[in-house]
């Protein structure tokens, strides 16, 4: 079967796609987009264009499987839609070769950190709490109120919040880079990870940083999201944390009751409370581990474009290489 693979990272053009179809005529077009939870390229146009020379399209997603990926079954008439809901775990692991994940920790100077870039609605919600019950100048949080620093008020009617930006000495409005961590992210206890999106179940580095960091954290994402980090085999720390926010379905009222959660962890003895959930914070790292090791989670398509790459396939791109390493960690037989 003749295949043209695509990596949403190189960001392949409609007029590129449309000249290599007519030229190679391939039965099947794979595109990895897998860092994203959705893709601009996949169009009417595109479909339009994959319809008439009856290609199957395979497409990869970084996240879980949600009727939102419905609205790309019903333009393409040849399309499987592969969630590779686990990618972040493999890709953070391999971003982060310069990190040190042995930390110890004994005297937090901060009950709790909250960084945001892009301001959705969720982030907005759960920084406007924090405001609501007093907590922003008790922890560190940050809002660069991205893109473009517009108004927030678009997205979401704060209550509490001003809206203005809030920075600390990262420099992460020029680097934009995720894992150059600050000193504040190793002196605060709980980690207030406000998720990619909610409009669908998304793992992203934010969640998996403090997992390989041994540090605490609360999710503000999609609704059942820690049900689906139970799954994967991590424990909450529920002797600590009320998770029963998890299933709230109003975003307001979960990001209150997170932020209830966060109040009173700020009330108490930090360094108690750690040496309370660090033995269940080393088996979540262990866990963690565990996952990037595991062929089970790796897609089938993945292997397939691993072996090509290894093998020195023409169309190789850089970006492709990663998949080599994520077989690689997890024992596949390339």
């Amino acid at each position: 079967m003749k295949t043209l693979f695509y990596s949403q990272l190189d960001e392949p053009t409609y007029e590129k796609l449309k000249k290599d179809i007519e030229i190679h005529r391939p039965e099947r077009v794979v595109l990895f987009c897998e860092t994203e939870w959705e893709s601009r390229e996949l169009n009417d146009d595109l479909a339009n264009l994959f319809n008439k020379h009856n290609v199957h399209l395979v497409v990869t997603f970084g996240s879980y499987n949600h009727e939102f990926y419905n609205k790309y079954r019903k333009i393409f008439n040849s399309i499987e839609v592969v969630n590779w809901s686990t990618y972040w775990i493999n890709w953070t692991l391999m971003c982060s070769s310069l990190l040190d994940f042995n930390k110890e920790y004994k005297n937090f100077k901060y009950p709790f950190i909250c960084l945001n870039n892009k301001n959705h609605s969720h982030r907005c919600a759960i920084v406007d709490e924090l405001t609501g019950l007093d907590l922003l100048n008790k922890g560190i949080v940050t809002w660069h109120r991205f893109p473009n620093q517009t108004p927030s008020n678009h997205r979401y009617t704060f209550k509490y919040y001003d809206d203005s930006i809030r920075l600390i000495g990262d420099d992460f409005v020029t680097k934009l880079d995720s894992f150059l961590i600050p000193p504040e992210y190793h002196e605060s206890f709980l980690h207030v990870v406000g998720e990619a999106t909610i409009n669908v179940s998304m793992i992203s580095e934010k969640t998996c940083l403090p997992i390989l960091f041994k540090k605490p954290w609360v999710v503000m994402a999609d609704q059942y999201f820690h049900q689906k980090l139970i799954d994967l085999g991590f424990e909450l720390y529920d002797e600590i944390i009320d998770y029963s926010f998890d299933s709230e379905p109003d975003l307001t009222v979960r990001a209150n009751l997170i932020a209830q959660n966060v109040k009173r962890i700020s009330e108490q003895n930090l360094n108690d409370l750690y040496k309370l959930i660090e033995p269940k914070a080393i088996r979540n790292y262990n866990r963690y581990m565990a996952i990037v090791k595991s062929a089970k989670h790796v897609p089938p398509i993945i292997v397939e474009r691993a072996k090509l790459v290894k093998a020195g396939c023409d169309d190789t791109t850089s970006t492709d290489h990663r998949y080599v390493h994520i077989c690689n960690m997890a024992y596949i037989n390339l």
